[in-house]
């Protein structure tokens, strides 16, 4: 099977539709220092949050973004979902500690709700303790299904 080839449908369709692919797209959005999101606006969106409580009296917080790409899966980077230990050695992070919110709703914190448990993380394999930065993408799987609908799904005809 050639690379990037969906089974089941034939390569010619696809080449078609991601040369008129707009899905998502948003010319004047800004990550950093932009404006706020507004509801719904990019529904597919995930905002991950990690807590874990480190002995004897730290906690480890991280937040990071992701996109949802199924009802169970959300893709994000790979240095959302590892740390370096006390030792420097870069360890993949318990998926325990992650609440995934869906939706664009959730832009602070106290605004996120209905947050999804994590059961899983992978990524390609770091080398050593180097993460390859080239390679930097992960895959969340959610314990349970996340609902699927028109707001957290792509836009008809896109």
């Amino acid at each position: 099977m050639k690379a990037g080839a969906v089974p089941g449908i034939p390569h010619n369709l696809l080449d078609e539709a991601y040369a008129t692919l707009s899905c998502g797209l948003r010319g004047k959005y800004k990550t950093i220092g932009g404006r706020r999101v507004k509801p719904d606006e990019y529904p597919w969106l995930a905002r991950i949050i990690y807590t874990e409580k480190v002995p004897p009296r730290s906690v480890r917080f991280k937040k990071c973004s992701g996109v949802q790409i199924s009802q169970r899966h959300v893709m994000t980077a790979m240095h959302c979902v590892v740390h370096y230990d006390e030792r420097g050695n870069l360890r993949k992070m318990d998926p325990s500690g992650f609440s995934i919110y869906f939706g664009s709703y959730c832009g602070q914190h106290r605004e996120c709700r209905n947050p999804h448990s994590a059961a899983n993380t992978t990524g390609k394999k770091w080398k050593g303790n180097a993460l390859d930065v080239a390679g930097d993408l992960a895959i969340i799987e959610l314990r349970d299904d996340c609902e699927f609908n028109y707001s957290l799904s792509p836009h008809p005809n896109t």
